[in-house]
């Protein structure tokens, strides 16, 4: 049901309550789940380019 359908019922205020907080509760989930995405990637990154400077310090010695 769309939240305006919640709080024009009767009791609908309760209903959009709980509503909304599953909203909450999905979004800070999801921003949990993009703060570790971004932190692996910045690992990651970080990796290769270590790498890729290792590979191009042992190239230039040869």
């Amino acid at each position: 049901m769309l939240p305006a359908v919640y709080q024009n019922a009767p009791g609908g205020f309760d209903k959009l309550q709980n509503f909304e907080q599953g909203f909450v509760d999905a979004l800070l989930a999801r921003m949990g789940t993009e703060k570790n995405k971004a932190a692996q990637y910045r690992a990651n990154h970080d990796a290769f380019l270590k790498a890729a400077r290792s590979r191009a310090a042992r190239s230039a010695k040869d």
